[in-house]
């Protein structure tokens, strides 16, 4: 059907009227319409129980049967989960809640705000609050928020958002869990025994609504100067002291069924509520203000993962097949065509790189040949070198000890033929001559020895090294028995392959260097073996081998003498302390192990006592 200009716009004005008439019908609604009046049912939080909600409020859904006649209004006293079940099963055409009930209601279930509350505080008309952080001003160590760490709190209850959740914000913002970094306790309405846990010690701290302090004050309950502020706060036009952010007062929301004529009548009721009457009064309120912004609220939500928010940042996977399902369908082909194009590019890299190590491959056989000829030539030269010098060694040792043999000599005949015609000095200067002749052959004989180990056929067959041990301990049962050394041998020792008569040398040496320097009172020496299938060496080496050992209880030695030991004539200790000696002993038992293909390291501890451990690796001819 069409209409003209005039007709058009004669229906447009009548709607208009009609709808005007209807927005204000709700005050003057003719007595026919009241024999047909509506249900509406308003849910009212009741925190401090059933009595006291319907004390409250009852005035104000009094007020509005009032002021809205075709309508029979029923208070609906609620706690938290009853109301939240309620709204959910559509059992509530208006809820009054707390601020944060109410973001929750309004995410889940869409119920809208239609008008916040101008709360009246001590005289003082305030359309939003928040809370407060006190701990007893006496305590030194709470001074600040930080401080609060591993001290309990004592809150209303985890879902309070004025009791509880606005403190929590703030302590998420200066860096604490309170769950993780707190002892919270929980102790529920009212909050003043709140206040009274802090006071008496109970508690180290905790938090309340704005104004409670302030009021328990006025009352005479506390003395304000007893309790710190913590994170306090200014706020221009606010008067009670505060530790956080300021968030709106309780809402009054529309259910999202009911109607949108019914809100509105419902709205201009409440916000034309007269301050000073009954309902305002009954309610401790200053009536009615528009609907606030309560974003703040959702934004506390969202940082403390809390209410609707709780799996805020979360994407499920219908989410995200719904969001990117086009993707899912581009996807595959792009990633097929991408892994074919860098497949390619990898291959042509690997390719090039392949040419590059074969060139630079040939180019180090090249060179490692080239090193090689000139190792192996070096090789020669150094055993050359190594044959003169032991030959050397030989050869000089050999012929010293003829004539030093005949210095001795001659030093006996002058001391036995013409000792009577000497004077005490003349004694003295011969027998340091004899002595420091006899000390010069013992060298040459360790330089002849070290020779020798040097030089000597190794003779390798399977040995005994049980049979070894006991030679070599008949040889040195004179000093055995002279030093007092008790030998230990709990197990018995391995096979090997090795020079039987080198093995005994290295043997003595060992054992003849543990009993001699060994200053105490029970000495002992213990010969034995590492069991194992892996043995550890120096430095983390492992050996497949057997590892001997020979350890004693003796002086030890000190870490930074433990290489020093086997130079050549070196002694820690002066030339007649601990029995004397040229000090080569060590060093030709090191050759010999290494002519054996082995090892020979020290373990010690001053004081304590010196292992020394070998290994033989040599092979049947």
């Amino acid at each position: 059907m069409q209409f003209n200009g005039i007709e058009y716009f004669v229906i447009r004005f009548g709607k208009l009227c009609a709808l005007l008439l209807l927005c204000t019908s709700g005050f003057s609604t003719p007595v026919s319409l009241q024999a047909s009046q509506q249900d509406v049912h308003v849910g009212v939080l009741a925190f401090r129980g059933v009595d006291k909600a319907v004390e409250r409020w009852q005035p104000s859904i009094d007020y509005l049967k009032s002021q809205l006649p075709a309508y029979r209004f029923f208070l609906v006293p609620l706690n938290l989960d009853e109301m939240t079940k309620a709204v959910a099963n559509k059992e509530l055409d208006f809820v009054l809640t707390n601020t944060g009930h109410y973001v929750n209601l309004e995410a889940k279930y869409g119920i809208t705000r239609i008008a916040t509350l101008r709360n009246l505080r001590q005289g003082v008309v305030l359309d939003a609050f928040g809370a407060v952080i006190i701990s007893r001003k006496d305590r030194t160590d709470i001074k600040k928020i930080t401080d609060l760490r591993d001290k309990s709190f004592a809150a209303v209850s985890k879902k309070a958002f004025g009791g509880f959740q606005m403190a929590w914000y703030e302590l998420t913002s200066a860096g604490l869990d309170p769950f993780d970094d707190m002892q919270l306790d929980f102790v529920g309405f009212p909050q003043d025994k709140i206040v009274q846990r802090v006071l008496d010690g109970s508690v180290d701290a905790g938090t309340v609504r704005t104004d409670v302090l302030e009021k328990m004050a006025k009352q005479g309950r506390i003395k304000l100067d007893d309790l710190r502020v913590m994170n306090r706060q200014t706020t221009a036009g606010f008067p009670f002291q505060h530790s956080t952010r300021l968030y709106p007062e309780w809402p009054f929301a529309r259910a999202d069924h009911t109607s949108g004529i019914l809100a509105k009548q419902v709205a201009v009721a409440l916000l034309q509520m007269p301050m000073k009457h009954s309902a305002s009064i009954s309610g401790s309120h200053a009536g009615w203000t528009v609907p606030l912004d309560y974003q703040p609220v959702h934004e506390l939500f969202k940082e403390l993962h809390v209410g609707p928010y709780k799996h805020y940042g979360e994407i499920t996977l219908y989410q995200a097949l719904k969001k990117y399902w086009y993707w899912l369908l581009i996807l595959p082909a792009l990633l097929g065509l991408g892994f074919l194009l860098l497949r390619g590019a990898e291959l042509k890299k690997f390719n090039n790189e392949l040419k590059v190590e074969v060139e630079e491959r040939r180019r180090a056989e090249k060179e490692l040949h080239t090193h090689a000829e000139k190792l192996e030539a070096i090789n020669k030269k150094l055993k050359h070198s190594n044959r003169e010098l032991d030959d050397f060694a030989y050869i000089a040792s050999h012929d010293l000890k003829e004539p030093l043999r005949g210095i001795n000599n001659y030093s006996t005949f002058l001391m036995e033929d013409y000792g009577d015609k000497l004077d005490k000095e003349g004694h003295r200067m011969l027998e340091t001559l004899q002595r420091l002749t006899h000390r010069l052959e013992e060298r040459i004989e360790s330089l002849l020895s070290f020779s020798r180990a040097g030089k000597c056929e190794m003779k390798m067959a399977d040995t005994d090294l049980n049979e070894v041990v006991k030679e070599c301990l008949e040889l040195l049962e004179a000093r055995i028995q002279e030093t007092g050394v008790e030998i230990r041998q709990s197990e018995a020792l391995p096979n090997v392959v090795g020079d039987r008569a080198r093995i005994g040398d290295i043997y003595l040496n060992l054992i003849s260097n543990a009993c001699k320097y060994n200053d105490k009172s029970q000495p002992w020496v213990e010969v034995g073996s590492l069991s194992s299938s892996t043995n550890p060496g120096p430095d983390g080496e492992v050996f497949s081998e057997p590892v001997m050992f020979v350890k004693d209880n003796g002086i030890g030695i000190r870490k930074k003498h433990l290489d020093t030991v086997f130079r050549f004539f070196k002694r820690l200790h002066g030339n007649d302390k601990y029995g004397g000696g040229t000090g080569a002993g060590l060093t030709i038992a090191k050759k010999l192990v290494e002519r054996h293909g082995g090892k020979l390291w020290i373990e010690s501890e001053p004081d304590l006592g010196t292992t020394f451990f070998f290994t033989l690796k040599g092979e049947l001819q």
